[in-house]
């Protein structure tokens, strides 16, 4: 690790490893929600494990997540871009374990991203998924299925409603929020 992190970074990575790499990380924007999730990552996966991470930012900030892997824990991770995945045959060697793509080709790779069985998704500004019929909020779920470590990074989770927060809540618990109108009914009601 080559930068020293703030305590309540510390802490930050110390209550993901506590949720077991499932959680949702909404602190205020500039605080370092990038870092910790690189740092617990970088800490308790990577020693253990040679499956791919999957990071789904935003396009703006793609180009940002490889800076970070790269400047503060010596990481190389790729960018992948484009509509058009490689084909992938038996003998199709992934040089990169670390994949950063944007939420707007997303539905484009999730076949090809669920072939490399990734151990830790994570998604950046995760609001973009609080409408369950969108393409994008389909296709993050597909991608997430039978994941064992999901962070959902955003610095503002809910944009008008708390229903907005169930896509999010069922992607890292489905066992415990599988029903939307029960969530809308618990946590929406005045």
């Amino acid at each position: 690790m080559n930068t020293k992190p703030y305590p309540y970074q510390k802490e930050g990575v110390r209550l993901i490893q506590k949720a077991k790499g499932r959680t949702a990380l909404c602190d205020e924007q500039g605080l370092g929600k990038t870092y910790q999730a690189i740092a617990w990552y970088h800490r308790y996966l990577r020693p253990k494990t040679d499956r791919p991470v999957i990071v789904v930012v935003p396009a703006t900030v793609k180009w940002n997540w490889q800076h970070e892997f790269s400047h503060h824990f010596g990481l190389r991770a790729e960018v992948l871009s484009g509509t058009k995945p490689p084909r992938f045959t038996s003998r199709t060697v992934i040089k990169n374990r670390i994949m950063i793509i944007n939420w707007d080709v997303l539905y484009a790779w999730t076949k090809w991203l669920k072939r490399q069985d990734p151990v830790l998704i994570i998604g950046d500004e995760v609001q973009k998924i609080c409408n369950m019929s969108s393409r994008r909020s389909r296709a993050f779920h597909r991608l997430c299925k039978n994941v064992p470590h999901i962070l959902c990074l955003s610095g503002t989770p809910i944009t008008n409603r708390p229903a907005e927060l169930f896509s999010m809540a069922n992607i890292l618990w489905p066992e415990r929020f599988n029903d939307p109108i029960r969530f809308y009914w618990k946590f929406t009601q005045p």
